[in-house]
Formats: structure tokens, sequence, C-alpha cells
């Protein structure tokens, strides 16, 4: 009995070291002689910390078993049950698996840590299976008033706080089950206090009013947004759709080709595309309309995405009117000819600090530095632009000759004007630089 109580202490005190290796096998050894609740929690413990999850998940079955009303049994069982289970789950797995395995979790009735990042786990599957329902159920588990309202960081860089992820969350999916006046009094509940994410949470606001009928309202709060020449895409994007609804097609052309222009990756225009399509068509602009529509499809079947049956029959409508052409089939002929469209709907500078035009269909080589969030692209004739590496499409390699628009911007640090590369795609059509200088305007 004494060797037992020594061999306790020993694994005890290796254990509080961090010394989980060395633990291990005492702990293993006093659990498979004892099946004392401490010496259990503890061999769990050290397999947890050593990630030896095969071993264990089937421990802490047991102990839920045998040792439920032991308080650290019960812990050390539930963090098994999350790290090495339910944030382990393949990243394809089915909603449905990873529904189960939370519930397994609550099941066992975790403390508010634990409870928080399981439902946060199934709230962020949820999204991307994009099953605002789950969300909807699984949301309303965690009150806000209990999560911090202190921004989380990432490499030293500041984010969204737990509370503010919360509003996020429960905001969109009422307004995606069909709820716009509790988003609308959610919104206005936080108003002014995540000054850092206001536009995303007033933009919230303008949607619950488009969906409560309130147009005018939702028009001018998107007006306020978008003010200034420094807008997200997507917002003039939204703006241009509900100000469509109202019949002032002039004003949505220019706000929806001027989101065409900043958005920097085709695939995340396919619905603006097709919208551009719908205000040119009203417009009597059928040949650019069909262009458009063009555009979407095929960016859809490049991606293997799925074609709307309105964008299938607003393509066919117009086929022998405007009696396409190879140009017509191509998603790079397709964007150039897009652009071209673009650029007429866009204002002269104006009175402007910045006078410089934004240059469309640009060619030049790209330089990436391995390891480094910035990339280059240099054309024949001088024009250097800067574009961010997420910005770039899969299998672009660094030399390679690429198409891009370039927008007028500041560089702060050298207090200089410079540009930034917008639409960065591979050149199917040519592997030189060619005559870039004749491309911009």
């Amino acid at each position: 009995m004494p060797e037992i109580f020594e061999l306790k202490a020993q694994a005890n005190k290796l254990r509080k070291t961090s010394r989980f290796a060395e633990a291990l096998p005492i702990y293993k050894a006093l659990w498979e002689e004892t099946r004392d609740a401490f010496d259990g929690s503890g061999y769990l413990s050290c397999l947890r910390k050593l990630r030896k999850f095969d071993l264990a998940l089937p421990l802490a079955t047991e102990l839920l078993k045998e040792h439920s009303d032991f308080e650290w049994a019960r812990k050390e069982a539930i963090w098994t049950l999350i790290q090495g289970k339910l944030l382990l789950l393949r990243k394809d797995v089915s909603l449905v698996e990873v529904i189960n395995t939370a519930k397994s979790v609550m099941e066992t009735t975790p403390d508010f840590i634990a409870k928080k990042l399981t439902v946060f786990t199934v709230l962020k599957h949820a999204k991307k299976h994009n099953d605002w329902n789950c969300i909807a159920e699984w949301i309303d588990l965690l009150d806000p008033l209990n999560l911090s309202d202190t921004p989380l960081k990432k490499n030293s860089i500041e984010g969204w706080s737990d509370r503010e992820i919360w509003y996020n969350y429960k905001i969109n999916s009422c307004l995606k089950n069909n709820n716009a006046e509790v988003a609308l009094e959610l919104c206005n509940s936080i108003k002014g206090k995540y000054p850092k994410h206001s536009k995303f949470f007033t933009r919230l606001g303008a949607l619950s009013l488009k969906a409560l009928g309130r147009t005018e309202e939702s028009i001018a709060v998107y007006k306020e947004l978008c003010y200034g020449d420094k807008v997200d895409w997507w917002l003039l994007y939204e703006y241009g759709s509900v100000l469509s609804e109202t019949g002032g097609l002039e004003k949505t052309i220019l706000l929806l080709c001027k989101a065409a222009i900043a958005c920097p990756k085709s695939a995340l225009a396919v619905r603006l595309y097709q919208k551009i399509g719908d205000v040119l068509f009203a417009l009597q602009d059928k040949e650019n309309a069909f262009i458009h529509y063009a555009l979407a499809k095929a960016i859809r079947t490049e991606n293997n995405w799925p074609i709307p049956s309105e964008l299938q029959s607003a393509i066919v409508s117009l086929e022998s009117e405007v009696r396409p052409q190879e140009g017509h089939r191509a998603t790079v002929g397709l964007m150039k000819l897009c652009r071209e469209t673009w650029k007429k709907f866009l204002p002269d500078s104006g009175p402007r600090s910045d006078r410089r035009q934004p240059r469309i269909g640009l060619k030049g080589r790209i330089n990436i530095v391995p390891g480094r969030r910035v990339c280059f692209i240099n054309c024949k004739d001088g024009l250097s632009a800067i574009c961010m590496e997420v910005e770039i499409p899969p299998g672009i390699k660094d030399g390679e000759v690429v198409r891009f628009d370039a927008v007028p911007s500041f560089d702060k640090k050298k207090s200089r004007e410079s540009w930034r590369a917008k639409n960065v795609q591979r050149n199917a059509d040519a592997g030189t630089l060619g005559d870039v200088g004749a491309q911009g305007t």
C-alpha cells in the first residue's frame, strides 16, 4: 500500500511539471490495478496532453460510465471528446456527423468554455453547409452576455470578439429564416458598440430594412456605407441591387460596374455578373446583357457549380437575337468584353485628388516571393501593381504572365501614388508581355 501512495505522488508530481511522457506509464499501471477515479483521470490527462487519442477516447468513455460524478474525470473526458474527436473531424465531414459528435459533448454537461467551443464549432460547419436552421438552433445555446467583448488575436492582429461573432451569426440566421424584425432589433441594440466592425452590422441593418419592405431606408443606409473612394465591392453590389428595385437603373449599372472592377476574384462575382446582365437587359442593351450572362455561366461551369434556371433561360432567349460569336464562349474573352462595358459606364475622374482612371485588361509578369503576402505585377510599359497573395487564383506561378486590372492606390510608406492589381487571372492566350502599353487607358 505505501508503494502505491508513493507511485501516486510521483505520477502527480511528474504530471504537474508537464512531464507527461514519464507520468503516463505510472498512471497506466495504477489505473489497471486500482480503477481509482483519480488514477484514471491522471492517466487520461497524460494521454490527452500527448495527443494519444486512440487510447484516450475509449478511456474517456470508461471514465464517464464509472466515475461521471468525479469532476476531474468528467472534465478530462469532455476535453478528450472535443480535442480528440470534434476538432479532428475532416473538413468534408457531413454536418450530421458534426452535430452528433457535438451532442455527445453537450450530454456530459460541459463547463462554459467547453460549451462555447463546441457550439462555435457546430456554427462554423453549419455555415459552410449553408444550414441556417441549424445555426438558429445552436446559437441560442449561448447567452451573448456571458461571452467576452475582448477582440481575439491571431499573429498579434486583432479580430472579432466572441460576442461580435455571436451577434453576426444570430442576425444572419434571423435574416435567413425570414425574421427580419428581430434582426433589425439586434442591429439597433448594438449600434455604435463595435466601431471596428460597424460596417458589417450596419450592412445587416440595411438588409433587414430591405427584407421588411423599407426599401428607401435601406438605400439611405447603403448610400452612407458606400460614401468615399475605398468601398468594398460587395457593398457596391448590394447597394446597386437594392437601388434597382426602385427603377434607378442608370445609377444601378454604375454601382454594379464599379463593384465588378473592384472585385479581386471573378469567381466571387458570379452573381454580380448575372445582375449586371439583368440591368443591361432592362436598359435594352441585349448584346452586353448576353455577354454578362455567358460569363456567369462560364465561371459556374469551370467550377462545377449548378447553372440557375433563370440564367439558362436568359441565355437561351437572347441567343437568337445576339448570335453568339466564338469569343462569347471562352471565359478570358468574355471577361475582356465585360471589362470594356464596365469601363464605358465609369464616370470621369472629376475633381478628386487622384485623377487617374483604372486601367483595364493589362498584361504583366507576376513576381511572387515565397513567405510574403504581397506580390507585384510588372508591365512592359513600366507600370508596377501590388496585389495580395490571397487574391491570386490557384495555380499561378512566379514569373508567369497574367492579365489584371489596375486601380489607383497610394503607398503611404513611400508617400507616393501607386497601383493595386484586381481581377488577376492566368493569361491563357499569350506567353509574352506583348504590347502591354497599348492596353491601358
